[in-house]
């Protein structure tokens, strides 16, 4: 019967904290619990077959060498061990700003402050989205996935008009969790660059790395739709790609674009760039910095 398959995904014979149906649909023993077991990566994605199911957070728990550790499901997010998954967490500015307002029946006016939320739009995390989701044209199975909040990551963060790099440091070392690390890349939404102008852009501080910033100097919504393609770039520096390729030199425009991610708008991926199928995905993602 349809429950059948819900019940058996709830069940866990060899009590790994692996659901069954899980282990199951991507050819594991369900009653064998050493598999998956924390080294394997199966789809070669640098996130470990254990962790497609579960990350070491709350709710639910597991124990690893007599120590219980909480974890998140991430199962439920969209992660299968059988196709290449990227998880990003992206946190953003928040401004508190201050107004006045006349109260008419007092006579008098009113002070008060509400907190303006720069986050990342829905339409700017469909158009990243789609960007991979492309690439399934060219024979290339890998899926990305935003934390904005949604996977118990991405939170706003304290408003800095402009943000230093030891500030940037900061924030990755603070505000990104450390049982995320080699498993999501970290992006910050911040104002203005350390310089203090007002030019939309980013950094990826190194190349491969596993955070970057994005800076959105004055908001508008052209530059958000700069910022959505300035997105795909620094994160295509993070996967190891630079801005010179085989196909196109250093110093010509549509190069930088094509091979590290397109800034333009069409918002694509050079898949079948030499460059891009070079990319190892095994290779555990740190920061550098």
């Amino acid at each position: 019967m349809p429950d059948g398959t819900l019940i058996s995904s709830l069940r866990d014979k060899d009590g790994d904290n692996v659901g069954d149906g899980w282990e199951i649909s991507y050819g594991f023993d369900p009653c064998d619990n050493s598999c998956p077991n924390q080294n394997d990566d199966g789809d070669n994605d640098g996130i470990k077959d254990y962790h497609e199911y579960c990350l070491e957070d709350s709710p639910g728990s597991f124990v690893e060498n007599n120590v219980i550790i909480k974890y998140h499901n991430m199962s439920k997010w969209g992660a299968q061990s059988d196709r290449q998954d990227i998880f990003v967490e992206v946190d953003w500015m928040a401004d508190e700003k201050n107004a006045i307002e006349l109260i008419p029946e007092w006579g008098t006016y009113r002070e008060y402050s509400y907190l303006v939320e720069y986050k990342m739009s829905n339409e700017a995390k469909e158009k990243v989205i789609l960007a991979f989701f492309k690439a399934c044209k060219y024979g290339v199975n890998i899926t990305l996935h935003i934390d904005d909040g949604c996977m118990g990551g991405g939170n706003s963060i304290t408003y800095a008009k402009k943000l230093s790099i030891d500030e940037a440091n900061n924030l990755y070392d603070n505000e990104f969790t450390n049982n995320r690390k080699g498993i999501f890349y970290y992006c910050v939404r911040a104002f203005l660059n350390p310089s203090g102008d007002d030019t939309v852009g980013g950094k990826a501080f190194h190349i491969p790395n596993d955070w970057f910033v994005m800076y959105m100097g004055i908001w508008s919504a052209d530059n958000e739709g700069k910022m959505t393609r300035n997105c795909i770039h620094e994160l295509g520096h993070d996967l190891g790609l630079y801005h010179t390729s085989h196909t196109y030199p250093a110093g010509k425009v549509e190069g930088n674009a094509k091979t590290c991610m397109n800034e333009d708008d069409r918002y694509t991926v050079d898949y079948h760039s030499i460059e891009w199928q070079s990319l190892d995905f095994s290779k555990p993602h740190h920061s550098a910095n």
